[in-house]
């Protein structure tokens, strides 16, 4: 059973830390990708309670918005690349200062993949952080099991 338990811990940081890595290379891509001009959809914070053992409040800034790309018409959800859930709500609602509903915005999107895109190019500040906790999560695990 310890086995067990192990390979599925080891999975979860090992996954954690691969989806970061992730996020800051797109990250650092989209700083160099193709720019065309959108038109925002729907933008707003979200915020979600939860109500387990600890009560949560959670925020996150929501934004949908339509671009064109040599005439096929994309719509997209992400903001940056990266971890968007916040429990600061003015640092959920800055995220989407200047994007509102029908606002035309710059859109940044991937030239060899014109469906991926984001608004805020470049946002992987706190990806390094994030590995450095999945890490220190997992050793905590090997050193206290």
């Amino acid at each position: 059973m310890s086995l067990i338990l192990h390979i599925l811990f080891a999975s979860i940081c090992l996954g954690g830390i691969a989806y970061e890595i992730y996020a800051i290379y797109f990250a650092q891509k989209s700083k160099h990708w193709s720019t065309i001009t959108g038109t925002v959809l729907n933008a707003e914070v979200r915020t979600k309670t939860a109500y387990d053992e600890d009560y949560e409040v959670t925020h996150e800034p929501y934004v949908h918005y339509a671009y064109r790309v040599n005439g096929v018409l994309y719509e997209s959800r992400r903001l940056f690349f990266g971890s968007q859930i916040t429990s600061n709500y003015f640092e959920a609602s800055d995220s989407l200062l200047g994007i509102s509903k029908n606002k035309r915005v710059s859109v940044y999107y991937d030239p060899r993949k014109p469906n991926r895109s984001v608004l805020h190019p470049g946002a992987g500040e706190v990806q390094p952080l994030i590995i450095l906790a999945y890490i220190g999560l997992y050793s905590s695990f090997l050193y206290f099991k």
